[in-house]
């Protein structure tokens, strides 16, 4: 068991790493030779088409991670999902053209929506064979699929702008032609060369709105998580500028990137804490106290690239991107870097919940952060613009973690928001100290790290005696 997870460990941060490395380039790239405006726009269409593929997915693509993690028939499971993808994606796709012909499509903000949102209806397609990935744990074949859509993006960018040919048709092309791409290498790994027999399909429509009707709590909790995720973006386009929508989203997509930690790792937790409770929602006490470990290993870890990318923020941007980007949305990147260690606990809890079918938990703490999140941004996006959308983004997640220590962890309710508290505290003070007495770029990034580690280690964050059982966790669920 060791093995298989440092080896799913290994995939998934392969997979992780790379895909946020492409991204990375892709998003720099993208900023750097697109102007403002059309970056704005393109960021804009990607929101919207985000929202509407959530919203069509019906909430069962984690549900099918858990059926499938916890045993179930993977032939008549995968034949569900297949089945509602297929169905909803074309839909969507014929909706989508007849509403074409009743909107303008020369409108800024409607440029690109259609080619960008084609594309991320055929990634769609390929959803059910990702998830029988991961609900497998078939970390390595998920990772080949995973990186496809960003390795294509890649080549045909390089292409486009050593050609001098990245026009907004081009662009549109881009996305098309990576999620085919990605489409056929999921169907040829995960399908075709599958050791799990999944064709004959099975659908039955009783089973079908069964399955619809158990993910009703969980598709609640999507579509507010997206929305909560997305519903600035969409809302500082029609409310103010693509200018504005430029600069919110290159700090937001900055802010994404440094998450990379959380993408590693909440994907190895759902099957995790499924094993885990999968007798019952009670453990043994020696489990329960590695989960708080673990705990605490997270959102220690959460705040170092923050940190380390606070420190450099303005001079590094302004430099790459030719003073685009940098000095304009500095403090709208600072602001949201706050919710890093608050999101890396929301996970945590969320992980927990799902695993113990808490479904109605989860759906009942996005459903009053997502309407906060919607009131917030309608109140303070008109007076502060990108600001205001970063202020309402940090408090939605305070008010989710208050809320899942409630319901989630109220025995350790305390403890654990206390311990975010002091992580926090020990960041901004230690790149408060480094920005007033160190000038250096590079001094004050190494700097920052090592003076919130020592305030970590003052405070009693950091015991080194309980690393390791913190570790155990992941590296031996079979213990305890």
């Amino acid at each position: 068991m060791p093995g298989k997870i440092v080896k799913d460990l290994s995939a998934s941060t392969a997979q992780v790493v790379i895909n946020q490395v492409l991204g990375l380039f892709i998003f720099y790239i993208s900023s750097r030779f697109l102007d403002k405006e059309l970056f704005g726009e393109l960021n804009w269409a990607l929101a919207v088409s985000s929202v509407i593929i959530t919203a069509i997915s019906g909430g069962i693509d984690l549900l099918i991670i858990r059926k499938i993690a916890a045993g179930e028939n993977i032939q008549k499971i995968a034949g569900l999902h297949i089945v509602h993808v297929v169905y909803t994606g074309l839909l969507t796709t014929t909706l989508a053209l007849v509403s074409s012909y009743f909107l303008n499509p020369a409108l800024p903000l409607l440029l690109l929506l259609p080619g960008i949102l084609i594309s991320q209806i055929i990634s769609y397609f390929s959803l059910p064979l990702k998830q029988i990935a991961t609900g497998k744990r078939i970390y390595s074949k998920l990772a080949v699929v995973s990186i496809m859509s960003n390795l294509t993006k890649t080549i045909l960018f390089l292409l486009y702008i050593y050609t001098g040919t990245l026009t907004i048709q081009n662009l549109q092309l881009i996305f098309i032609i990576s999620a085919i791409a990605e489409l056929l290498v999921a169907i040829l790994l995960l399908f075709i060369n599958s050791e799990y027999v999944l064709l004959p399909l099975k659908w039955n429509k009783n089973e079908y709105r069964s399955l619809l009707k158990e993910a009703l709590p969980q598709y609640g909790v999507t579509i507010f998580n997206i929305l909560l995720a997305r519903f600035d973006w969409i809302l500082i386009g029609i409310l103010s500028s693509t200018l504005v929508t430029a600069e919110y989203s290159f700090a937001y997509k900055a802010f994404e990137f440094i998450r990379l930690p959380l993408l590693i790792i909440s994907p190895l937790l759902l099957p995790m804490f499924t094993n885990l409770y999968k007798d019952g929602n009670t453990i043994s006490l020696k489990r329960k106290m590695k989960l708080h470990l673990l705990f605490r290993i997270e959102i220690v870890v959460s705040a170092l690239l923050p940190i380390l990318i606070i420190s450099c923020w303005s001079p590094l941007v302004d430099e790459i991107t030719n003073n685009k980007y940098g000095h304009t949305n500095e403090s709208i990147f600072i602001i949201l870097c706050i919710c890093i260690p608050l999101q890396f606990a929301t996970d945590f809890f969320w992980n927990i919940c799902f695993a113990r079918n808490q479904i109605n938990i989860t759906l009942k703490i996005v459903l009053y952060s997502g309407c906060a999140n919607i009131l917030l941004n309608l109140v303070l996006i008109p007076l502060y613009g990108g600001i205001g959308a970063a202020i309402s983004y940090v408090v939605c997640f305070v008010l989710q973690l208050l809320l899942f220590s409630r319901y989630a962890q109220a025995d350790k309710a305390i403890q654990n928001i206390w311990l975010i508290v002091k992580v926090i505290g020990c960041a901004i003070i230690s790149l408060l100290i480094t920005r007033f007495y160190i000038n250096q770029t590079f001094l004050a990034m190494i700097g920052s790290i090592l003076l919130y580690l020592l305030f970590c280690i003052a405070l009693g964050i950091i015991i080194p005696g309980k690393v390791k059982p913190a570790l155990a966790v992941l590296l031996n669920q079979k213990k305890g």
